[in-house]
């Protein structure tokens, strides 16, 4: 039952079912922890499932012994002097060799607590004047938990005394910070927004923005036949629409993740978690390679049940088709697990090829990509890509863990920059300054960008850091 993973450039070109690209789909979107209850929910409902008692190596199929990695795929990557070793693991068979006996190698990697509003403030407090701030304050406070909010232009414009053209722009500036469509009344809306921004930077379905205003009850209930006869178009093209918005746009803006991991529910710091996936040096030496360590739960090492099997040959014809296909649904998640894995562990490749020097020396070697790249280079969707790195957590070699998301922040690089420049200023420099600093080390970028990247960090602007020098 073991099915050697496929780690070469390119995906089998194989047609997909749907149920097995959905079911696919779903998994990858997981964290450790959701994929775990998935299985167990799996082993529950299916008697021809079950797992095998002897572990399998989730890459090449090899037995591992108790406490071990892969042997085999070991000496086959050192024998071939690999640019990284890769390995897929349960957390402990991978933990003696990661930390030793250390229990408490598993880092929970606290950050500051930071709210949505705070967040939000933040990326745009530069670009507004001091009653806007109060007007964003006002709409940030009073946005629910899907982030939603319904702004009344006109109260707010004569409680603040501002025009009303300025209330409309805080409102247009939250929309589009991060997590883009915050700040909008309803989905409808926070998937205008996000369709509006997407489309700056690559092609969306032309009817899509149309489609989500004049016809979002019917999309909501899969009336693409109707649709399309309002529209004089064929269906082909409305569900080209809907697959668009359904792997794209969040009606939920909120319920994103949005900036560090965060937990609301906790007053004093956020727990990232146990990391999906660790990066370290073998030997823990960083002169030697990379090692990709991916995890998988302690329970998905499964088999189709060999007893049910044979079941089915000896069963009275009325249960052999229910039996079949307890089998075939058996079977299908067994292989959806084996694509999910495939999937991770091949980005994590490419991953670490393109950020080696990021992982192995800081913040300042980030290269700016993005996931239709990466989506390019593996020959899968973008949204394939997007669910690998949604809900995944990365332990980098010195301990740090971050959100998978940190490999394409574009910002985190200039960030650092920006930070390196402040703290080496003898006198506070003006954004202006900075601007020519970072261009004579061949970054061009607006000054009001600058702006924007500073206040992210916290950091003051020229004239108040003179007042704190002073």
């Amino acid at each position: 039952m073991y099915q050697k993973i496929n780690t070469k450039p390119h995906l089998n070109t194989k047609p997909q079912t749907t149920a097995h690209l959905a079911q696919t789909m779903a998994l990858l979107n997981m964290g450790n922890g959701e994929l775990e209850e998935e299985i167990q929910k799996n082993l529950a409902s299916n008697p021809a499932l079950e797992v095998d008692e002897v572990k399998h190596c989730a890459i090449c199929g090899g037995v591992i012994l108790e406490g071990t990695r892969c042997r085999n795929c070991l000496n086959k990557q050192l024998q071939g002097e690999s640019q990284f070793l890769t390995f897929v693991s349960t957390r402990e068979q991978a933990k003696p060799f990661l930390d030793g006996d250390n229990d408490q190698y598993f880092e929970d990697g606290t950050v500051d607590t930071q709210t949505l509003p705070e967040y939000i403030l933040r990326q745009i407090g530069v670009e507004l004047g001091d009653n806007e701030k109060l007007v964003a304050a006002s709409i940030l406070t009073q946005i629910d938990e899907d982030g939603f909010v319904d702004v009344d232009v006109l109260e707010l414009s004569s409680y603040y005394h501002v025009p009303i053209s300025s209330v409309e722009k805080v409102k247009k500036a939250i929309q589009h910070a991060d997590p883009i469509g915050v700040g909008s009344k309803d989905a409808q809306e926070a998937m205008l927004v996000q369709a509006d921004e997407l489309k700056r930077i690559r092609d969306i379905p032309e009817l899509t923005e149309k489609i989500i205003a004049e016809n979002y009850r019917q999309l909501l209930k899969k009336q693409y036949q109707e649709i399309a006869r309002e529209l004089d178009v064929t269906s082909s093209k409305v569900e080209e629409v809907a697959l668009f918005i359904t792997e794209n746009l969040n009606p939920f803006p909120a319920r994103s993740s949005w900036g560090d991991i965060r937990d609301q529910n906790k007053d004093d710091f956020v727990r990232l978690g146990e990391a999906d996936i660790v990066l370290s040096y073998l030997d823990n030496d960083p002169q030697n390679v990379i090692v990709i360590e991916i995890f998988q739960p302690m329970n998905s090492n499964l088999i189709l049940n060999a007893a049910y099997q044979q079941a089915l040959k000896d069963s009275e014809k009325e249960i052999k088709m229910k039996m079949r296909e307890d089998l075939d649904r058996a079977s299908l998640f067994i292989k959806c697990l084996q694509q999910r894995t495939n999937t991770i562990l091949r980005m994590m490749q490419l991953l670490v090829t393109i950020q080696e020097k990021y992982i192995r020396e800081g913040d300042r070697y980030l290269k700016p990509i993005t996931r239709a790249q990466i989506a390019k280079k593996l020959n899968v969707h973008e949204s394939t890509v997007s669910r690998a790195v949604s809900s995944k957590i990365v332990q980098m070699p010195n301990r740090k863990v971050y959100p998978l998301s940190v490999f394409f922040d574009r910002s985190l690089q200039i960030r650092t920059e920006i930070k390196g420049i402040i703290e080496e200023e003898k006198e506070p420099l003006s954004d202006l300054q900075i601007m020519k600093k970072l261009e004579k080390r061949g970054i061009s970028i607006a000054r009001r960008t600058i702006a924007k990247y500073r206040d992210m960090e916290g950091i003051p602007p020229a004239y108040q850091r003179k007042e704190r020098s002073s």
